[in-house]
């Protein structure tokens, strides 16, 4: 016969415990000694340390996965995206016997045509002077790249400034497609080929419009100019990071009713943090860091400037009679300024460069004419062929069409799957494009960040580091 013992579970020590505890407290009654009460403040300081333990455990997992998630999505946002060109692997046959390029600029012949350039009060008009300059400037660098072994074929065609003229060029190449496009310089009629391009997978080249309205999400769009609103970027965040934010003050002066320059303030804005109202003259949001000056109205800019502060003035207007009258203002000024102009700056042969002098501007821009043995030796040429000296856009369309005949010869008309490989050294301009992203990390196109930093120096723009 077996003992009724014999049934009950063997107990551990914990349970023992408990046991004894019960019996303890049920001998005792309603009445507590001091060693219960002890007894009890023990086991609740035990129970919180351990709630506590648990709360700093969980805690931990949760910081720790926090960690790991955002080391992730940095990992992911840090990685590179799919180039759209990967898909061109290397081989023989992407070269060409001949390479078929497709040149369309507002040279407006049929209006000058009309002109008698003889009359005093008749000039030559400023667009069609540039086109043509920069057109003369690649024929030059078609001929020295046929010389050495290179096949090229442009279809050059003058658009008139016109949209419906644009159509019509892309509509005649619309089965026989070229294998590169050099878009117009204006930006509704560069759009529409930069979308012509993107449908019908085209490398199109934007050789002197530096505007962030054309085209998005194109990966077949290179900009040979840099965009404003990047060079403003990074004027931003260099400044800041060389002196303290409460040293400084941004304005950024543009015209509300001129499209462009308002688009590139509201993008600065927004990217600042800052607020724009044009009914305001100045509006300052953060006063540590910026504010907006809107100009629309004819007023004293220099009354808006702060004495106590430097003032990083940006100013993306190529409206020469515009600058020289802000330029004038500024100069009324007893205050600190840096001023920060735009590329054709440089360029321009209306802007009172002695009224300059003392405001010393800043441009960023993709050209500088370095004076050196090749650009003698092409203004030699230059001169021999068209009776007249070197200027900037000869040498911009000597140089756009070098770079793209050099990667051509290289490359073949695969050459967009290795552009991103290199800095290309021009007589007067340098390339090395990147990618641009959208806020959703796909390419919006390709730009030029190799850029000059140029500054009016003794009446001349002169290269500073």
């Amino acid at each position: 016969m077996t003992s009724a013992l014999n049934h009950l579970l063997p107990l551990n020590g914990n349970s023992l415990f408990i046991i004894i505890g019960i019996l303890f407290l049920a001998s005792c009654g309603a009445s507590k000694k001091a060693s219960d009460i002890e007894v009890e403040r023990f086991y609740t300081k035990k129970n919180a340390e351990a709630k506590r333990i648990a709360e700093v455990k969980r805690d931990s997992i949760i910081a720790v996965k926090k960690i790991t998630e955002e080391k992730a999505a940095k990992e992911a946002m840090n990685k590179p995206l799919a180039n759209p060109f990967e898909e061109l692997k290397p081989k023989s046959s992407q070269k060409k016997d001949k390479y078929q390029i497709l040149v369309i600029l507002p040279f407006n012949a049929g209006e000058i045509w009309k002109m008698d350039l003889s009359k005093t009060d008749n000039t030559f008009p400023e667009d069609p002077k540039q086109c043509l300059q920069y057109w003369e400037g690649m024929n030059l660098a078609i001929d020295k790249w046929k010389q050495r072994g290179l096949n090229i074929v442009i279809d050059l065609y003058d658009n008139k400034k016109q949209d419906s003229s644009t159509v019509n060029i892309l509509a005649k190449h619309s089965k026989n497609l070229p294998d590169v496009i050099i878009a117009p310089f204006h930006t509704r009629q560069a759009s529409i080929v930069a979308d012509f391009a993107l449908k019908n997978k085209i490398p199109c080249f934007l050789p002197y419009n530096p505007s962030d309205r054309i085209s998005n999400n194109n990966p077949y769009l290179f900009k040979f100019n840099p965009s404003l609103v990047n060079i403003y970027k990074h004027i931003y965040h260099s400044r800041l990071a060389q002196e303290d934010s409460n040293n400084l003050k941004f304005h950024i002066i543009f015209k509300d009713n001129i499209k462009s320059e308002l688009e590139i303030a509201k993008v600065f804005e927004k990217y600042t943090g800052g607020n724009i109202d044009s009914n305001q003259f100045t509006i300052d949001q953060n006063p540590k860091v910026f504010n907006f000056v809107v100009t629309n109205k004819k007023m004293l800019l220099s009354n808006h400037l702060l004495q106590s502060k430097k003032n990083i003035i940006l100013i993306p207007s190529s409206d020469d009679k515009y600058i020289n009258s802000i330029i004038t203002s500024i100069k009324n000024t007893k205050a600190k300024v840096e001023v920060y102009g735009v590329p054709s700056w440089e360029t321009s042969e209306l802007l009172d460069l002695k009224n300059m002098a003392s405001i010393k501007p800043i441009i960023y821009t993709d050209y500088y004419n370095t004076d050196t043995i090749s650009s003698q030796l092409l203004d030699n040429t230059y001169r021999k062929d068209f009776g007249e000296s070197l200027n900037a856009y000869v040498i911009k369309g000597y140089d756009a069409m070098s770079f793209i005949a050099e990667n051509l010869l290289n490359s073949g008309i695969n050459f967009p799957h290795y552009i991103q490989k290199f800095t290309y050294f021009g007589i007067g301009s340098q390339y090395r494009f990147e990618p641009v992203y959208d806020k959703k990390k796909n390419i919006d196109n390709f730009e030029n960040k190799a850029w000059f930093k140029l500054q009016l120096l003794d009446g001349e723009w002169k290269n500073i580091k």
